[in-house]
């Protein structure tokens, strides 16, 4: 996955979720979405964000932001 592409509104959610878990809001997450985070190389095993996941998160934040 580029930068550029969309994410749907669950991968969208996932990252949200995940990202507020960093701030210390621990997200109840599906097994479904995790492992797809995972796979996606968006998260560790432990469900900490990667580099790449936050990035990807970020774009389609301000892209969400900017509509």
């Amino acid at each position: 996955m580029k930068l550029e592409d969309k994410l749907d509104d669950h991968a969208f959610r996932t990252l949200a979720a995940l990202a507020a878990g960093e701030k210390g809001f621990y997200p109840v997450l599906s097994r479904r979405s995790t492992a797809r985070a995972r796979q996606a190389g968006w998260t560790t095993p432990q469900g900490v964000l990667t580099a790449q996941g936050q990035a990807v998160f970020l774009a389609e934040q301000a892209r969400r932001a900017h509509g």
